[in-house]
């Protein structure tokens, strides 16, 4: 029987008497616009639970608890899930590493083998107990998604356990990936619950809970998938780097065997060659490797320039060029299939709806539909009735109160705005005091308020560099201040505190604490002037913390807001917006660099930890004695834990100086085969991730900033059925949109912000 086919279970359904519709087709229509939001392909996939007239009661009974079971999962476990698989992740950072067991607090301790503080290694109790806890919450929310389907072995088919990405890429299958998730998930369950079963076995935990963080996190996967589609193209381009090499190292080895001191130190055999040209890729031994030979005969020169020029200059450049046209037509084609999945959920929505056929619905139609919304798709944004009512009179454009499908095609668009009354912005100040507020906000929005503070900030940089000319000028020792010159100071930061303060309570007065609190400016104007309040009471009031450079360095802070001087160009004005845009959406970028680390460092600490110590009884520090790796002081750079095996990786993510480590790391376990793990992360985490960054930050600066441009210097503007647009809101009558009678009355804010899947409250 198809689920789909028959009527919702629920008995409270708004409007299911009154409804126009049957029931069941309005449920289908909601799930249509839920998947157009999501843009996840036209057949909702989502588990969803019905009755049929002809079912038993006990039949409706188990549906009922299976559709309790599924909106208490996906409105407060599937949270507790994802945090339980962070934590679990997060547990590698703070548990003893594989290498030294019981013994690691006593090595940290000694301070011979280079690492992290042993404090922040949590107790063997608290461990097993924290995993054993994220452990049973994960293993439960798998059995509470069990219950709420239909039949258990549909498990496998069915995409519950994981939250379609609107813009999801992946061709792994989802059975496939359940698999994976429940098989990680009981075999970390076996290493927490029984350990003295599992002790024997490699230390894979690590691994496992890496690949169930990855499994488990849509985005991350979308990522991945990229990266697999470009590695063809990227294949092809590192196999002529390496064609290219071979020659070279090859015609090197010959001409530079002679006995010569640049054949002995660099191209002494094929190999060696081969590894230093690869260096001389990174432009990590540059000048270095050539100076020997350039010293003797000028000439050399030739063959070490056009090696740089085709393989460094053209060919790196190629490569990032061919990983950025795939990008650019990778999210193309997700703009596209997004597109099209919307296109497509919606006019199957339309199509339900529309039961007669006359191309068009009604207005109590769509009320239904919104009610439906609210009821049985969890993931949409709720819809109060004043919102529901706004909505309608947007979508209607014609303002007849009924929805053609044109207008309707528009639904995911009108349904990410966001309303705000303008009344809900009139403070208490504003209510109570009308008139004083009147004369207070004419002197906060007068042009010259906010050019009083712009030079107020200025005097207070001036002022502050005056206070540190002698740090600045590196004269430390003449900087002491007298006791005369200490109160000077502490006279004018007491009057930029006070100035700062008068001007935020001013603000805050003026324009509410909702509408002053929604501009990130000044939530850090707030911020910073309440820590510079709270430090100035604790500095003057007496103690025997009197220090008042603490103001000085708090003060310090608020000078970013001298930037507000620099955006105002229109220029900067662009830059900035498209930065503003562009860092929240680098987010799954950070985290696919995130799980490379965690990947490198997990196989490091497995194969190099201990190795880096100065234990004068330890082999390895014997075999590091007189190498560049101790000359240069690299102790540090170590994988003796994760914590310090990130730090070494991000060292070798910026290159320079990687070789030393990476010798270093060879001399340790006397094999050059250790160069293949930094050759690989240099291959991954430089070649491949690092030029998708800049592809990314390149495809979405353009982005932005094409649209910030448009955006940017917009000046307000009327338009011809009374909305009043910006570039950040528009204000609109309530009463008339486009012609509709909304039934709501005043003013109101509108602004598109990020509601819709996952919004709901």
């Amino acid at each position: 029987m198809d689920p789909l086919e028959t009527t919702p279970l629920n008995p409270t359904t708004p409007n299911l008497i009154n409804s126009i519709l049957p029931s069941h087709v309005l449920v289908r229509a909601a799930l249509h616009v839920e998947e157009a939001l999501k843009s996840t392909p036209s057949s909702p996939s989502t588990v969803r639970f019905f009755k049929h007239p002809k079912l038993s009661s006990s039949a409706q009974l188990m549906n009922h608890i299976r559709l309790v079971t599924y909106r208490f999962t996906s409105n407060y476990f599937s949270f507790l899930a994802s945090a339980s698989i962070t934590v679990q992740l997060l547990l590698t950072f703070f548990q003893p590493p594989p290498w030294c067991g019981d013994d690691c607090h006593d090595l940290f301790d000694s301070k011979l083998y280079p690492s992290f503080p042993s404090w922040m290694l949590v107790p063997q109790g608290t461990s097993a107990f924290l995993e054993k806890l994220t452990l049973a919450t994960i293993l439960l929310e798998l059995f509470l998604r069990t219950v709420y389907l239909t039949e258990p072995p549909r498990y496998f088919d069915c995409s519950s356990l994981f939250r379609s990405d609107p813009s999801s890429s992946s061709r792994l299958p989802v059975s496939v990936k359940n698999s994976i998730y429940i098989i990680t998930t009981l075999s970390l369950s076996s290493f927490a619950f029984f350990p003295s079963a599992t002790s024997s076995l490699p230390p894979v935990k690590p691994f496992l809970r890496l690949v169930l963080f990855v499994i488990a996190s849509e985005s991350t996967i979308r990522e991945l998938s990229l990266i697999r589609s470009l590695l063809p193209e990227v294949m092809r381009i590192l196999m002529l780097e390496f064609l290219l090499l071979t020659i070279y190292a090859w015609f090197g080895t010959v001409v530079f065997a002679n006995g010569s001191e640049e054949g002995n130190a660099s191209f002494s055999d094929f190999p060696n060659a081969m590894w230093n040209l690869w260096v001389l890729l990174t432009t990590a031994n540059f000048p270095n490797v050539m100076m020997p030979a350039y010293s003797e005969n000028r000439a050399t020169f030739l063959y070490f320039s056009s090696f740089l020029l085709i393989a460094y200059y053209f060919m790196m450049n190629l490569l990032l060029a061919a990983i950025y046209s795939d990008y650019d037509k990778f999210m193309k084609a997700k703009r596209e299939r997004v597109e099209q999945n919307q296109k497509a959920n919606l006019e199957e929505a339309f199509a339900l709806l529309d039961v007669n056929g006359e191309d068009e619905i009604s207005k109590e139609t769509v009320s239904s539909l919104f009610d439906f919304l609210n009821e049985h798709c969890p993931d949409v944004g709720y819809i109060d009735s004043v919102r529901a009512k706004l909505l309608f009179a947007i979508l209607d454009s014609s303002g007849d109160n009924l929805v053609d499908i044109d207008e309707f095609l528009k639904f995911c668009q009108v349904l990410s705005l966001e309303f705000a009354s303008a009344d809900s912005y009139r403070g208490w100040f504003e209510l109570s005091f009308p008139s004083p507020w009147e004369r207070v906000n004419s002197i906060v929005e007068h042009r010259m308020f906010a050019v009083l503070v712009d030079w107020i900030l200025v005097m207070n940089a001036v002022v502050i560099a005056l206070q540190s000319q002698h740090e600045l000028a590196g004269d430390k020792e003449s900087g002491k201040e007298t006791s005369a010159e200490i109160w000077g100071w502490e006279c004018y930061e007491t009057v930029f505190t006070c100035f700062y303060f008068v001007e935020m309570v001013l603000r805050v007065l003026s324009s509410g604490w909702k509408g002053y609190w929604e501009m990130n400016r000044n939530k850090f104007d707030f911020v910073v002037t309440m820590i510079t309040v709270g430090v100035s009471v604790y500095v003057y009031y007496p103690n025997q913390e009197n220090d008042h450079r603490w103001i000085r360095y708090v003060m310090m802070l608020r000078l970013l807001r001298l930037l507000r001087l620099v955006v105002a160009l229109e220029q900067f004005q662009v830059i900035g917006a498209t930065l503003t845009e562009v860092l929240p959406n680098a987010s799954r970028m950070l985290l696919v660099l995130f799980c490379t680390f965690y990947l490198f460092s997990t196989i490091g600490v497995l194969f190099f930890g201990g190795l880096i110590n100065t234990d004068p009884n330890s082999v390895y520090s014997g075999r590091l004695k007189g190498t560049e790796f101790d000359d240069s002081n690299f102790w540090a750079n170590s994988f003796n834990d994760h914590c310090s095996a990130f730090v070494t990786l991000f060292e070798l993510l910026v290159i320079n100086n990687w070789t030393v480590t990476c010798d270093g790391f060879a001399a340790a376990s006397n094999s050059k085969l250790a160069r293949l793990f930094f050759v690989s992360f240099h291959l991954i985490g430089v070649v491949v991730i690092n030029n998708l960054v800049i592809s990314f930050v390149v495809e979405a600066f353009m982005t932005e900033y094409n649209a910030a441009g448009s955006r940017t210097g917009r000046k307000s503007n009327r338009t011809d059925r009374g909305v009043t647009v910006s570039s950040q809101q528009a204000t609109f009558d309530a009463t008339s949109i486009t012609g509709t009678r909304s039934g709501v009355e005043g003013t109101y804010y509108a602004k598109v912000g990020r509601r819709g899947v996952g919004s709901r409250r």
